[in-house]
């Protein structure tokens, strides 16, 4: 089932277009509550193929040789 939501109230959010060519937008605020820990990634929906492009983006960020590669692995 799909459900449309207003996104004006869960701005500011971020997009997320996965390997399988899926697009996730997801509220800013998520990602602080996991911080804060009053939230946990297995709150997310589709909580892996999302946390896979994350980390693979945050290696590349922080300079890990060879992390481009891990955004293009299939499952």
């Amino acid at each position: 089932m799909c459900a449309v939501v207003s996104l004006d109230d869960h701005r500011p959010h971020i997009t997320i277009t996965t390997q399988a060519n899926t697009v996730h937008v997801i509220p800013v605020a998520f990602f602080e509550a996991v911080a804060r820990g009053q939230l946990t990634v297995d709150d997310l929906d589709y909580r892996d193929e999302i946390m896979r492009l994350i980390i693979a983006e945050w290696l590349d960020l922080i300079g890990v040789d060879g992390a481009e590669a891990l955004r293009e692995m299939d499952d």
